[in-house]
């Protein structure tokens, strides 16, 4: 027994001079060996001449080597790490026709792989002879042979820990994993593509010729070809605590890329302004988009564009990113600049307008006479297939650069004649495609805008057959309804509407005709199911844990409450301020959402007379926009509502000093004046209400009673233009439907 453990321990001597190339030491171990007279598994004189061989093959004596292997192939026939170095002499000689013939011989004998798994130096041939064998196959066009071939060796070697250590066997079975990799992934194979790949990324290593190509190609397998339901993470965490494992293919992906982007060529070729390899930095991008990681995707751009400066198509995606990432005013600037670069770009024109239309509404002349100059500049070169499709979009977005203005304007002749220019930019593009449902709903609720009732309801209809499922487009029907005073028919629409799309504007809205026809607890409901989807839609909420103040506004939202619960009751969750926003920061648009929403649950209290809950939804909305000027009118409705009239006029004149146009707050304080026998002040402000809004029906019956009152023959026109207006008076006014590319 002793005696076996010295042989097994010489040859694993011998086996580590072999592996670390120290021939002259081999041989000397193996002659002792030899005098010891104990077996080692292969004869002295066979094993004696594969080292001998090795040793001329380092010195590349390439045809001595062969001899003596031939020599003890006639002794050893079967002997495959003979075969295996002829075939690896062969090809280094020159001579790749006659590797095959000795490497072929390994397809029949692979169980020596695991019968020699524990000795180092057999697994440095076999993993590089293989590697050859598979390599000739790809070059000769037949993978089915290399996949078989490289499947024969990666099953068959049961490597042991020291033997899996070693650098080149290491180096080796990257190589073929790689290779199989790819070669699955070019057959479709995307369940082996993917184990193949964490095999050959297991057996990588920092200095690795391949790793940079495993990264990149790893990572384009993840990104483009396998889908969340195929793919499988590396392991678990019970199986690896300690390691950090990816949620998905993406966050794979994104982590590969950036072990790509770390690696010395890639690091190389940036210095020298050499991008070898583009699709990096597109991958990359792609996979921060599908993880939302817009301001990543920005600063994979900066990147690319300090070694590509001039390169139209990334600078216009480095504004799409800017874009996406709320950065617009950096994203306006950028596009500018693409401009410049390619002034016969429609599509950057388009984006230019909808990021101003959308989000710096400061700088809509600006996209106003860029679309103009556009339209211009197209109308005198023939027309192609870019600008038949692009053309309608480019009128629309001049229509809405309109009708935004229009909602700004200081007057109403400057209204009227800007209302007039988006119905005719809007008449252009619908006549160059009828079935864009964007452009059809937006030319509805400009008619609506200027009460041309019965069109707009033609084209309302028209945009819901083309789109059903657009939420402001039943929005704009509800109102049409409200219009023509048919409630019941509003309120069934609304219902039809949130069928098809369940949408926190719609729910509002059924809230309010809900109240309106005195359903007092169905109006809770409408308003508690739209803060419940606010809730889902928006995840900026956190618990409070406040004991002592533990119950708030969201179990309401939750359902929490009976019937005959009031709001403030039904406290159990609050929503908290994100901490990262900024309302006084014009790219950001998400306080204002939650201000509105909080803004409209204040209304719905308000006519409900609980005007406890009806601040609290307030102060919510305070802590989004402290500078929404809506929000001291809606404190002037409440404080009016309960008959402190002094407070009320103190919150309308506050909202007039943020918002010198709000024409509501102008009307409200005409009323109380009136009230209170103040009719040349009242006058004035009826007046101001009617300059903001000509459609304002209420100032003109106020005036009319104010000029009945000094028996004045105006008043019966202003009774008669009072009732002209009320008959197509919406529930909410068609300016508070949100208007956007």
């Amino acid at each position: 027994m002793s005696l076996r453990r010295r042989g097994k321990h010489s040859q694993n001597e011998i086996d580590k001079l072999r592996s670390s190339k120290d021939w002259n030491g081999a041989s000397y171990a193996l002659r002792k060996l030899n005098k010891s007279g104990i077996e080692n598994g292969m004869s002295g004189e066979t094993l004696e001449g594969l080292i001998t061989a090795e040793s001329l093959e380092a010195r590349k004596d390439y045809q001595e080597a062969k001899l003596i292997l031939q020599k003890v192939l006639q002794k050893d026939p079967e002997n495959d790490e003979a075969n295996a170095l002829l075939g690896i002499i062969e090809l280094k000689s020159g001579n790749e026709s006659g590797v095959m013939s000795y490497l072929s011989k390994l397809k029949h004998n692979c169980h020596s792989l695991s019968s020699n798994s524990s000795f180092i130096r057999p697994m440095q041939i076999f993993s590089e002879a293989y590697y050859i064998k598979g390599n000739l196959f790809e070059k000769g066009g037949n993978r089915a042979n290399a996949i078989t071939t490289y499947e024969e060796f990666l099953k068959s070697s049961n490597l042991s820990e020291e033997v899996s250590s070693d650098a080149e066997v290491k180096q080796n079975c990257e190589k073929i994993a790689f290779r199989l990799a790819l070669l699955y992934d070019h057959s479709d194979d995307w369940e082996h593509c993917l184990q193949t790949f964490r095999l050959a990324f297991r057996y990588s290593s920092a200095s690795s010729e391949n790793l940079s190509r495993i990264y990149s190609n790893f990572a384009k397998f993840l990104l483009r070809r396998i889908s969340s339901n195929q793919w499988k993470p590396p392991m678990t965490k019970e199986e690896s605590p300690s390691y950090y494992i990816p949620k998905d293919q993406v966050e794979e992906c994104i982590l590969l890329l950036l072990l790509f982007g770390e690696t010395k060529e890639h690091k190389l070729a940036v210095e020298k302004r050499d991008i070898f390899d583009e699709t990096f930095f597109d991958d990359l991008v792609i996979a921060y988009g599908k993880r939302h990681a817009y301001r990543k995707q920005v600063e994979a751009y900066e990147k690319l564009l300090s070694v590509s400066f001039g390169n139209f198509d990334y600078w216009f995606s480095f504004g799409n990113a800017l874009a996406a990432a709320g950065k617009y005013k950096k994203a306006f600037l950028v596009l500018q600049y693409c401009l410049d670069l390619n002034p016969s770009s429609i599509l950057t024109c388009l984006l230019i307008t909808k990021i101003c239309v959308n989000h710096i509404q400061h700088l809509i002349k600006d996209a106003i006479l860029l679309c103009e100059k556009t339209i211009e500049k197209i109308s005198r070169e023939p027309i192609n297939s870019e600008h038949s499709f692009l053309l309608p979009r480019l009128h629309h977005a001049l229509g809405l650069a309109y009708s935004k203005s229009a909602l700004k304007a200081l007057s109403n002749d400057s209204k009227a004649e800007l209302q007039q220019k988006a119905i005719g930019a809007y008449q252009t593009a619908y006549s160059l495609d009828q079935n864009d449902h964007l452009i059809v709903f937006h030319l509805a609720l400009e008619y609506a805008e200027t009460r041309q009732i019965l069109k707009s309801m033609q084209l309302t209809r028209q945009s819901l057959l083309l789109n059903h499922s657009d939420a402001k487009s039943w929005l704009l029907l509800c109102l049409l309804l409200t219009s023509q005073n048919q409630y019941q028919d509003a309120l069934q629409a609304c219902d039809a509407g949130l069928e098809e799309t369940y949408d926190v504007d719609l729910l509002i809205l059924k809230s309010r005709l809900e109240n309106l026809r005195g359903k007092e607890n169905e109006a809770l409901r409408a308003a508690r199911d739209a803060l419940r989807l606010f809730d889902e839609l928006h995840e900026n909420y956190e618990e409070d844990d406040d004991e002592n103040d533990a119950r708030s506004y969201t179990s309401f939202a939750k359902g929490d409450t009976t019937e005959t619960d009031s709001f403030a009751e039904a406290r159990g969750f609050t929503y908290t301020m994100p901490s990262e926003v900024n309302v006084l920061n014009e790219e950001k648009e998400l306080g204002i959402d939650h201000s509105s929403i909080w803004l409209n649950i204040s209304d719905l209290f308000t006519d409900l007379q609980q005007f406890k809950d009806a601040r609290e939804c307030l102060q919510q909305a305070k802590n989004y926009n402290a500078l929404n000027p809506e929000i001291y009118y809606r404190e002037g409705r409440i404080e009016e509502t309960q008959e402190n009239t002094s407070s009320a006029i103190l919150q309308y004149q506050k909202t007039l000093s943020m918002d010198p146009l709000h024409k509501e707050a102008y009307l409200r304080l005409g009323l109380l004046f009136a009230k209170d026998g103040k009719n040349l002040l009242a006058e004035k402000y009826f007046e101001s209400a009617i300059r903001q809004d000509e459609r304002t029906h209420e100032a003109w019956h106020q005036l009319g009673m104010i000029l009945q009152s000094r028996n004045d023959p105006r008043a019966t026109e202003y009774f008669l233009t009072s009732v002209e207006l009320e008959r197509t008076c919406p529930l909410i006014d068609f300016s508070l439907i949100s208007r956007s590319l």
